[in-house]
């Protein structure tokens, strides 16, 4: 779950995971992306997870858009051993993730 209340922050990932992560969402299905989010989520002072929230571009059909949904997951549950969540921006735009400073690292 992402909502207003959470804990929400710059994330910094490991050198090179960010880039391998971004060419990869975005190898398939890059005209439907519009901007990729990554945020830090503070669960508890010793818990947290990388957020990533897609946001496609408007009208983007269904099947679209569950494709790259799908495919940014696969890849983020198996790339490493870091804690991802993803997000359809659709989903979670009342968090207003675009306010956080350096939260965008990707835009088309």
């Amino acid at each position: 779950v992402l909502n207003k209340k959470d804990k929400l922050s710059k994330e910094s990932l490991p050198d090179g995971m960010l880039d391998d992560i971004i060419k990869h969402i975005t190898a398939t299905h890059r005209e439907n992306i519009e901007k990729i989010y990554l945020v830090r989520k503070t669960i508890t002072d010793s818990f947290f997870t990388s957020v990533f929230v897609i946001k496609l571009v408007p009208d983007t059909d269904d099947d679209t858009r569950y494709n790259v949904l799908h495919k940014a997951f696969n890849y983020l549950d198996t790339c490493s051993d870091w804690q991802f969540s993803l997000f359809d921006y659709e989903n979670v735009k009342d968090v207003k993730i675009e306010d956080i400073a350096g939260s965008c690292v990707y835009s088309k």
